[in-house]
């Protein structure tokens, strides 16, 4: 476990996780930082690029897999897999995709044959979300705790879904259109929308459930008299 959130800050070290925001302001495309790590060793370019999508790309993996501790590790594993395509001269861009879609697509099959195939596997990551959350050093702590909160219910609420639902639902929320996830998950578009729409309803009665019975607590706390329908 400590084994884990050292490699993690490690690699965050590594990937210069403290860049200015004008230095992701750069006009350079993610293909074009990746090339220039690849072919001149530029570190910097490999920084920037690092930047503009660990965030999203964890909040990505932790609403796929449910958990903050995969989610890190897929991440990590991730990064280094392009550190070292890079090093060695293997990248290639792939033509009609964006490096968006490349890295959250290696993330996902990540996840499918470290995880889903392999559920022993998953079992030895465990991490809680509270030693997870260590690690935000910036921001309002206010702010921190709520985003924190939030996402994990997100993720909780996401891991009763079925993994096809789940896969498509994380996909959706990391704005890629419908006809991206199609190609993505390598699925009929009918069935992409079949799988949005049962995991949505379900989700909304997950919430609901949740909900209601909170409302019921406080009015029950204000009123001292009982919620139940006439």
């Amino acid at each position: 476990m400590a084994i884990a959130i050292h490699a993690q800050r490690s690699l965050a070290e590594a990937c210069g996780a403290e860049i200015s925001p004008a230095a992701c302001a750069a006009p350079a495309s993610d293909e074009a930082l990746l090339l220039r790590f690849q072919t001149h060793g530029d570190e910097q370019a490999f920084r920037m690029l690092f930047s503009r999508h660990k965030d999203a790309f964890v909040s990505f993996l932790w609403r796929l897999s449910g958990r903050r501790s995969v989610a890190e590790e897929v991440s990590q594993h991730c990064w280094l897999k392009l550190i070292e395509l890079g090093r060695g001269g293997r990248w290639r861009a792939v033509h009609g995709a964006s490096f968006r879609t490349y890295l959250f697509t290696l993330g996902r099959n990540r996840f499918i044959d470290a995880y889903c195939r392999n559920r022993a596997e998953s079992a030895r990551a465990s991490l809680s979300d509270a030693e997870a959350d260590d690690q935000a050093t910036a921001g309002d702590p206010a702010d921190l705790i709520a985003k924190s909160q939030q996402a994990a219910r997100v993720a909780r609420l996401l891991g009763e879904l079925p993994s096809e639902q789940r896969d498509v639902v994380s996909l959706w929320m990391a704005n890629f259109s419908i006809e991206q996830i199609v190609r993505l998950t390598n699925a009929p578009r009918d069935t992409v929308l079949s799988r949005k729409r049962y995991a949505f309803a379900r989700l909304r009665r997950l919430i609901e459930a949740e909900d209601v019975p909170r409302s019921v607590t406080r009015c029950r706390s204000c009123c001292r008299i009982s919620c139940r329908p006439r």
